[in-house]
């Protein structure tokens, strides 16, 4: 070969074959990194969920040990509700996070009423009722949330300049008590009617008219009368529970129509 001269060394099919296999396995290694990677971010993600849980668990646990004059303060428990309501409302919430913060929220919520704290902003009854009634959440965060809103419109019907906010919760309960299939929030809503508006003055019994509630609770109970037809089989553990609910029902009917004629 003349000096300075360079010859391409030959390619033959075996070698092409080689190169293949190597750029194969290349590729085989880096999706098996990438995807080690993920589950580990999605483990430490997990883990750090459960530790947010766990601490809200405890954040209720010690909320409720306050003393009144502390809990009374205006700038103790709305505080603790704002940071936590607005925690709930961050978009990627999961179910588990979600039911703790909304279990904090119903106990925040208690002790504010107990501790006759100001109520939490008229918006943020809103986005509840707005909650509460959306496909995508469990039947356990639904729960809170009417149990949350149940203390909240006991501490509203008492506030004469709250009728559109009270009224906002009536309908949330009706509407929720008439399409919700699970019994438990059913039983929910419906103590939730009972709760605020069977002595809810005349906010209440304002909010009453303006949100239709009696006729839409008429027509709900014949239709939880046949749900017990249906017995045990398809109700299951929970059929004491419609039971009460129905029994409820059909009082609070009653007593609403002496009332109206009274």
């Amino acid at each position: 070969m003349p000096p300075g001269t360079f010859t391409l060394p030959q390619i033959t099919s075996e070698h092409g074959v080689v190169c293949v296999c190597v750029c194969v396995c290349v590729c085989a290694l880096c999706v098996c990194l990438c995807v080690c990677v993920c589950v580990h971010v999605c483990m430490c993600l997990f883990r750090y969920e459960r530790v947010q849980c766990r601490a809200l668990t405890a954040l209720q646990s010690l909320s409720s040990t306050l003393p009144a004059e502390i809990a009374a303060m205006p700038d103790t428990l709305l505080p603790l509700w704002t940071m936590v309501f607005n925690a709930a409302n961050q978009p990627g919430v999961s179910g588990e996070l979600l039911e703790a913060l909304t279990g904090t929220l119903r106990t925040t919520a208690t002790l504010m009423k107990q501790a006759l704290s100001p109520c939490v902003p008229v918006e943020h009854v809103q986005v509840l009722c707005q909650g509460c009634q959306a496909v995508h959440v469990t039947v356990d965060v639904q729960v809170n949330i009417l149990a949350t809103l149940t203390v909240l419109g006991s501490m509203l019907v008492t506030q004469p300049d709250q009728l559109a906010a009270i009224t906002i919760v009536a309908k949330c309960f009706v509407e929720t008590a008439c399409r919700a299939s699970s019994v438990r929030v059913i039983s929910e809503a419906l103590d939730g009617v009972f709760d605020v508006f069977a002595d809810g003055g005349e906010i209440g019994d304002a909010a009453v008219e303006a949100s239709s509630m009696l006729p839409s609770l008429q027509k709900l109970a014949p239709n939880l009368k046949t749900k017990l037809r249906q017995g045990a089989r398809s109700i299951g553990r929970e059929l004491p529970l419609l039971q009460s609910a129905h029994l409820n029902l059909v009082r609070f009917l009653k007593y609403m129509a002496k009332k109206k004629k009274a």
